[in-house]
Parts: structure tokens; C-alpha cells; sequence
């Protein structure tokens, strides 16, 4: 198959290629890996401790295009050899693999970063050649680019899965990162098939060198996040003395005292004329707690309900390292689902960490 990966920097292009590489490794490991060697390009990658995953000599090693270039363009010779009847075989793959073509690397899974470097603008009928037939060779590819638009239609048509890494300011934690994955190099809504999230770890870091390990702010916390607080205190204040002008209008000398009702309930905030609320969650590394409750939720589960709900990052307050907490908007009907899933323990327990994980919330609401 041939998978591309695209994303602006900073987005977990290279740390979803080298987290696959080394489950690759795992796998290896464990007996249970299809490739005899996985090759790539990614700059700073620590291949000696890829192999110590592996319990490998060589499983990871170095790419170099050129060197595969060359076995593209022999095979692609041969095969218009083979077209003009200048070359009689039973079995034309079987001829091609006698002939040392592509040997090192059948079998093997290629990264390669950078890929608009090799795959450019301008489409050649031998990588044209090779994409169309590495199946035969049992290659996988993982091409890698910040942007698909530099790399020739006519090599794009043969990818068969998309990773686009998010950016920072579309994340709602800044270490974890998400994956738009599409059906093709097409980002159609209805080519996408869904959205995975991979927390950052300092394992798949220290295998490689990244401009990522310093995690960025996202636009909302560098730029807004004054603007933001500024509103709050504006809120709270306007609310002081909006109900201070209120006590003072309901004088009795002057009205009738209202009629207060028993089934009087509190509106929660509207945006957009939809009912929206704001939601407080502390999280401690992965595992988070919304405001005044005792159950805790996995990172995972709160991202679920964040995207069944639509939320909205309202504000972030980091506190002291690893506990942070967020105020989010989301829709009301959230408070609904979470008092159920606390009152009646409506969940399994998830494997990481033995926290509770959301159940399929289709239809609950």
C-alpha cells in the first residue's frame, strides 16, 4: 500500500511515522511483522535502538532514493523491453527478481520524508512505473510532505489511506497529537474516514531528533488568551452589578415583589441561539475530573465527549506542571450524559490505566 502523511510543522508528521515504525519493530520483535526490513530517510533517527526493539542487527536501516532509482529505472527498461517481445519469459516478475531487481528491497516497508524532494511537480513515467507495480515486490510506502499540492496528481492517485496531522491551534491538548485519515489523497468530507489521536510520548521522541518536543501554545492561547480573560472578569463584573441594579428596582415601594416559582431553573449560557454551557475539567497528565466530582475520565473519554458535543476551548489555565484545567463550551445536553455516566456507572473500564471509557454515546440524547 501506499499511505501519505501531510501537515503543516509541528503537526506530528514525523512522530506518527516514527510511532509506526517502531510498532513495526515491536511487531518484529514479537515474530509477528510481514516486512524483512523497514528503510527511511527521517532525519536524526536513532536506528540502533530500533534494532534493540527489534532484537535486530539490521531490521531498521538508512534509505537512499538514489539507490532505489536505480532499481526503478532497470525494472522500468526491462519492461519495455518486455513489451516489444525483446524479452521471452514465462513469468515477467519472477525474470525481473532473477535479475536482482529491487532485491534489497522486497518485502520491506520505505519511509520516506521529504517525498515532494523525489516525487516533484512534474510526474516521470518510471516512478509513475514504480508506484503502479510495487505491489509485485510486496513494498509498502509512507510518503511524507507538509503539502500534497508539491507532489504530481499523477502520483498522488495511488495512495490508498491520508494522515493529515492537525495543527496545534485545531488541538484541544497540545500533547496529544490528531489525524484527519482519508480514503485518499482527496480531503472530501465524505472521503474521511475518521480521526485518531496519539498522545505524546517522550519514548518516540528520543528516537529521533524533532522540532516538536518543545510543544507550541496554539493561536488561542497566544494570542487570545488576554482577550479571553479580560472578557471573563467583564462577565463576572457586568453580572455583579446587573443583580446589584435589580435588588435596587425591586424596591417594594416601588413594585409588587415577583412571584417566585419552585420549578424557577437557572438557563445556562447561549451562543449561536443553541444552548451552550460552560464545562470545568482538571486533568493530571491523562487522567481528568470534571468540577466537583470524584470520577475520573481517561484523556481518550474526554475527547469523545468533546467531539460528540461539540466544544469549544473557552480557556486554559496550565497551573503547575502536570495539572492543568480547561474551561470549555459545549451543548448543555453534556451535563446529562455525564451526571448519568457518575450515577450509574454506565462504562467499562478501559484498558490504559483502568479509567472509565465513554460508552457509544449514539442515541443516548
Amino acid at each position: 500500500m501506499i499511505y501519505l502523511i501531510i501537515g503543516v510543522p509541528g503537526a506530528g508528521k514525523t512522530y506518527f511515522a516514527v510511532n509506526t515504525i517502531k510498532n513495526i519493530c515491536e511487531d518484529k520483535k514479537d515474530n509477528k511483522c510481514k516486512y524483512k526490513h523497514v528503510f527511511t530517510n527521517i532525519n536524526g533517527l536513532q536506528y540502533d535502538k530500533l534494532n534493540q526493539i527489534a532484537k535486530s542487527q539490521d531490521f531498521a536501516q538508512p534509505f537512499d532514493f538514489e539507490d532505489l532509482k536505480l532499481h526503478i529505472v532497470q525494472e522500468y527498461n526491462y519492461h519495455e523491453q518486455y513489451k516489444k517481445n525483446l524479452i521471452h519469459c514465462e513469468d515477467y516478475d519472477e525474470f525481473v527478481k532473477s535479475q536482482g531487481v529491487f532485491q534489497k528491497y522486497i518485502g520491506s516497508c520505505i519511509f520516506i520524508d521529504e517525498c515532494h524532494l523525489y516525487f516533484e511537480s512534474k510526474a516521470t513515467p518510471e516512478l509513475v512505473r514504480f508506484l503502479s507495480y510495487h505491489r509485485h515486490f510486496d513494498i509498502d510506502l509512507y510518503l511524507i510532505t507538509q503539502n500534497k499540492n508539491l507532489i504530481d496528481k499523477k502520483y498522488l492517485v495511488f495512495v490508498e489511506k491520508m494522515y493529515k496531522g492537525l495543527p496545534s491551534s485545531k488541538r484541544f491538548f497540545s500533547n496529544v497529537f490528531r489525524y484527519e485519515v482519508y480514503a485518499s489523497y482527496q480531503e472530501y468530507k465524505s472521503n474521511r474516514i475518521e480521526i485518531i489521536s496519539l498522545k505524546a510520548k517522550k519514548e518516540i521522541f528520543d528516537l529521533y531528533n524533532s522540532g516538536s518536543v518543545q510543544k507550541g501554545k496554539s493561536v488561542l492561547h497566544k494570542f487570545l488568551l488576554p482577550i479571553l480573560l479580560l472578557s471573563v472578569l467583564s462577565y463576572f463584573v457586568f453580572d455583579y452589578f446587573v443583580q446589584k441594579d435589580t435588588v435596587v428596582n425591586n424596591d417594594p415601594v416601588n413594585q409588587e415583589l415577583p412571584v417566585k416559582s419552585d420549578n424557577e431553573i437557572k438557563s445556562p449560557i447561549k451562543t449561536d441561539d443553541k444552548e451552550r454551557s460552560l464545562f470545568s475539567i482538571s486533568c493530571i497528565d491523562y487522567d481528568c475530573s470534571f468540577k466537583d466530582t470524584n470520577s475520573y475520565f481517561s484523556l481518550d473519554s474526554i475527547l469523545k465527549l468533546f467531539e460528540k458535543f461539540n466544544c469549544k476551548e473557552f480557556l486554559t489555565d496550565y497551573g503547575v506542571p502536570p495539572k492543568r484545567t480547561y474551561i470549555v463550551e459545549c451543548d448543555s445536553k453534556m451535563q446529562n450524559l455525564i451526571d448519568l455516566l457518575i450515577t450509574k456507572q454506565e462504562f467499562p473500564n478501559e484498558t490504559d490505566n483502568n479509567r472509565p471509557l465513554l460508552p457509544n454515546l449514539n442515541g443516548k440524547f
